[in-house]
């Protein structure tokens, strides 16, 4: 509508004020006063008595959205969030109208995020988004891939909690993605293990490479099962082929900081293993076979620490780079590491021109 904006989601237990629902916001930045708002309702949640801890209490929220240009305009199309609910939402902004804004499916979500018992699993991250690598056809618009995991680590009784989370790479093809998750998706499965090198033991993880037929599948998932209480709660990146996220494993001690997490890399395409030496374990500047677990590319390194959220350096022009992983610092000077990563063949575009001219 040729508006500026700040698009985000309501939060969490929104009371006394709000109605539980989970719910996305347009506020406009050009109007004098700042203060018109456009909020676009999910309709998923409730509250009674003002009171999200009210036991008949159903509250929802809407975690930071990803804003999605599809045609290259520099206009918003499409927003990807998730709630608290395991609901992973699109709201379509196509077109000057704006009372035509709204949920994509009506009040049905992209998709349900549930462990295999059919139990919720919370969306707390800003999902991925990026553009289907083999899928293109009209019929199947937008054909965007979208990654996120789930997890909830907000007060302090979720340091208690052990439900199986998971991460989902999803095809949106226009419609919503319903049926038993393991009918609509491709699992992929960890391993866990120690690889030495040297002397040096680096606690690891390899993937399952299963692959995904997009004819017949809407994307694949991977729950994590071997450590209790993993969780995502941290925005993914997409780096080359590759999509990088962390995992947190926080201590059951009530009021302690500490826990641990692993960097995972995926295949964003598959989830499965990378198809090359994605992960320079020893951190040594070369990948090598080193870096290989059984003949197996490494797919994820440990931490004692809680890991938040990473950035990615990349080295020059090419698909090599440098994870900056922030850390809990508690009793500790040491509160980054860093990882070296390869993104694969799949290399990163030029983002920026800057003509300089000299007399």
């Amino acid at each position: 509508n040729g508006k500026w904006a700040a698009i985000f989601g309501n939060g969490y237990n929104s009371d006394p004020d709000g109605d539980g629902t989970a719910k996305l916001f347009i506020h406009y930045l050009d109007d004098s006063d700042h203060s018109e708002v456009q909020i676009l309702e999910t309709g998923k949640g409730s509250i009674v008595n003002a009171d999200c801890n009210d036991v008949a209490s159903d509250c929802n929220g809407l975690a930071t959205p990803a804003v999605v240009d599809l045609t290259g305009d520099g206009i918003a199309d499409r927003v990807y969030a998730g709630d608290l609910k395991g609901n992973l939402w699109v709201f379509d902004l196509t077109g000057s109208d704006t009372t035509q804004w709204g949920s994509a499916y009506g009040a049905a979500p992209l998709f349900t995020a549930t462990d295999g018992s059919g139990t919720a699993q919370p969306i707390t991250t800003q999902p991925a988004v990026t553009l289907h690598l083999t899928e293109k056809s009209a019929a199947t618009e937008p054909n965007t891939l979208v990654f996120f995991g789930t997890g909830q680590f907000i007060v302090a009784a979720d340091s208690q909690t052990t439900g199986v989370q998971s991460f989902y790479g999803l095809w949106d093809a226009g419609e919503p993605i319903s049926g038993a998750r393991s009918d609509v998706l491709v699992e992929q499965t960890i391993s866990q293990s120690v690889l030495t090198i040297g002397s040096d033991p680096f606690d690891i993880r390899t993937l399952s490479s299963n692959s995904v037929d997009y004819q017949q599948k809407k994307g694949w998932y991977v729950d994590f099962l071997i450590e209790s209480g993993e969780r995502v709660v941290v925005n993914p990146l997409l780096f080359g082929e590759l999509v990088v996220y962390t995992t947190v494993i926080p201590s059951t001690t009530q009021c302690g900081t500490a826990g641990n997490s692993w960097l995972m890399v995926q295949d964003f395409f598959t989830g499965g293993e990378p198809n090359f030496i994605a992960i320079d374990v020893n951190n040594n500047g070369t990948w090598d076979e080193e870096d290989v677990a059984d003949g197996q590319n490494v797919a994820g390194v440990s931490s004692g620490d809680l890991f938040w959220q990473p950035t990615i350096v990349q080295s020059g022009i090419g698909a090599e780079g440098t994870v900056l992983l922030p850390k809990d610092a508690y009793g500790s000077d040491d509160t980054l590491e860093t990882q070296r990563i390869r993104g694969g063949s799949n290399r990163a575009a030029r983002s920026s021109w800057a003509r300089f001219e000299f007399d």
